[in-house]
């Protein structure tokens, strides 16, 4: 479902919830996926995650090294297919 993921612990997140506004400590995690498996990625992490409403938002990439995105294609290829 992800072909790299990045752990950023240490990030302060100021945010409205509820009518307060919240002050956490959070880990951002940046998810490395194809547009066809976002879906899947998104039902996933709601099913995992503690908050109420996480933050999942996607990022399109315009451009990249091409042996890097052919090893992010092949990393998310079925196990037995590559």
């Amino acid at each position: 479902m992800i072909a790299c993921g990045n752990l950023l612990p240490g990030a302060r997140s100021l945010y409205r919830w509820k009518g307060e506004v919240e002050d956490a400590r959070e880990v951002v995690a940046l998810l490395k996926t194809r547009k066809q498996d976002w879906s899947a990625l998104v039902s996933r992490l709601h099913e995992l995650h503690p908050y109420e409403t996480p933050e999942c938002v996607a990022v399109r990439v315009a451009a990249g090294a091409p042996k890097y995105l052919a090893w992010l294609e092949a990393a998310l290829e079925p196990e037995g297919t590559g």
